[in-house]
């Protein structure tokens, strides 16, 4: 049975057999930000909640959702097809390590990879690929990106803040360099939980900022004004 997730300018359904839309996944739809990009590309599309996001805040790009989950390509089309964004927003049916994507490039890269480098596998095949690096891990996402990037692109990564750098060296292995990251916690005063990486071709000094989810009231007001765009109650 399909449940709707409703936001400001866009509505999209979740079901049983893909990836349920995750704080992590707004969070990474909202603070990824690009120049005046051309293209853009959601890896590990899903539901293909960050793809319609990069669409609403980029209006003039082209938007490619891609994952190797069938389901989630049928859902993430039927997503896509009900946005007002619908003639840029393209789903894609494969394995971003060995898809062939022809001439075309990307000025923007994002993903919510596969995030359980150790444990065991759920039962459940397909949402096992979606949170293990099964097919997809931190080197071949390193490797792949660097192909695909355009010279000025940048790529944005959510990861647990324990892997931050595992991340970091494969993508500095490909001459990928952090520019800024995201610190997360869940509320202030605790240790992050998750950490976003922004990835581009030169090396500069990494930036950082801190986000609280919630405080002592509630959700925080750096979390309202991140995603205020988008949660209609925001």
């Amino acid at each position: 049975m399909a449940e709707e997730f409703r936001l400001k300018q866009f509505s999209l359904f979740q079901r049983q057999d893909v990836f349920r839309i995750t704080t992590d996944s707004i969070l990474l739809g909202a603070w990824a930000s690009f120049e005046n990009p051309g293209n853009l590309l959601d890896v590990g599309t899903g539901t293909g909640i960050v793809a319609l996001m990069l669409a609403q805040k980029h209006p003039l790009a082209q938007v490619y959702g891609i994952d190797i989950n069938p389901a989630a390509v049928r859902l993430s089309m039927e997503n896509f097809s009900r946005s007002m964004w619908s003639d840029r927003l393209h789903a894609i049916e494969g394995d971003f390590t060995k898809y062939d994507f022809g001439g075309l490039r990307f000025d923007g890269i994002v993903t919510n990879p596969p995030f359980f480098l150790d444990s065991l596998r759920p039962g459940d095949q397909m949402k096992g690929i979606a949170r293990h690096s099964v097919l997809l891990n931190y080197r071949d996402l390193a490797c792949r990106s660097a192909e695909l990037l355009t010279k000025e692109g940048a790529v944005f990564v959510i990861i647990p803040y324990n892997n931050l750098r595992l991340l970091e060296r494969e993508f500095n292995f490909e001459y990928l360099f952090c520019q800024k990251r995201l610190y997360i916690c869940s509320k202030g005063g605790q240790e992050p939980k998750r950490v976003i990486v922004k990835f581009v071709r030169m090396i500069e000094e990494c930036g950082e900022e801190w986000l609280s989810i919630r405080d002592e009231s509630g959700y925080s007001d750096g979390y309202r004004s991140l995603t205020r765009d988008f949660y209609i109650n925001f």
